[in-house]
């Protein structure tokens, strides 16, 4: 899986100062790795290649990964047994990286996901996509799984050591005028309700990606991508 830290943009002053008019079209903001894209195993497969690789106790289930699986993805690490003392995590994410590129084709779309994005087209929902993964993968990927044709925009980053897409988000909510309180964002883990809060966005949280979440009070988890639209709809009404 791909996570990388976003870096800070600074605008010129006049850049700064211009301020766009406010959106209220109902948006729908996609987490990708774990939500839309089903890359689980792919990820437990290429991280366990790294552990064997440093003589370190593998990930033996599903339910073990997601219990570990939190970000920054430095604490992921560690919690998996990394000393960065022995091996930078620079260089533990440049590997990881290698192997999720090598078996990234086994992935598929999750559950529902073609559907679902199709439902919300039809509903007149704008969709984009806000992931800690690099941009040029994002856009591939989505090609190669024909559902590019969904998102009105593609937004990853430009390196491969994630700590947080919350920058990127607020970046695009801003530039467009889009609103919080017209945006639903959808994603597998904590930190996709940690970016929601920052945007002033509705948070859905999907159960079966890469993290054991607890939702906070208020926040839908599903187990389901088929209903999302439901409760999308009465997050907006």
């Amino acid at each position: 899986m791909t996570f990388t830290p976003t870096e800070s943009s600074h605008e010129s002053a006049s850049t700064a100062q211009t301020v766009s008019p406010k959106d209220h079209a109902p948006t729908i903001i996609w987490d990708w790795n774990g939500t839309l894209l089903n890359d689980v195993q792919v990820c437990i497969a290429s991280m366990n290649t790294l552990l064997r690789k440093h003589h370190l106790p593998t990930l033996k289930s599903v339910q073990e990964y997601r219990q570990k699986f939190c970000f920054p993805v430095e604490h992921y690490y560690k919690r998996v047994g990394f000393d960065f003392s022995r091996t930078p995590f620079t260089d533990l994410a440049r590997d990881f990286i290698h192997e999720y590129h090598t078996n990234r084709g086994k992935s598929s779309l999750s559950p529902g996901s073609a559907e679902v994005l199709k439902t919300f087209k039809n509903l007149g929902y704008r969709q984009i996509i806000v992931s800690a993964s690099q941009k040029d993968t994002l856009e591939k990927q989505t090609r190669e799984l024909g559902v590019d044709h969904f998102f009105t925009e593609i937004l990853g980053i430009q390196n491969i050591y994630a700590r947080s897409k919350q920058d990127i988000a607020r970046q695009w909510m801003d530039s467009t005028g889009t609103i919080g309180t017209a945006t639903v964002l959808i994603g597998d883990t904590e930190h996709d309700y940690e970016v929601a809060r920052h945007i002033g966005s509705h948070c859905i949280l999907y159960s079966q990606g890469h993290q054991h979440v607890h939702p906070p009070e208020g926040i839908q988890l599903i187990h389901d991508l088929a209903k999302a639209p439901g409760v999308v709809q009465a997050l907006l009404s």
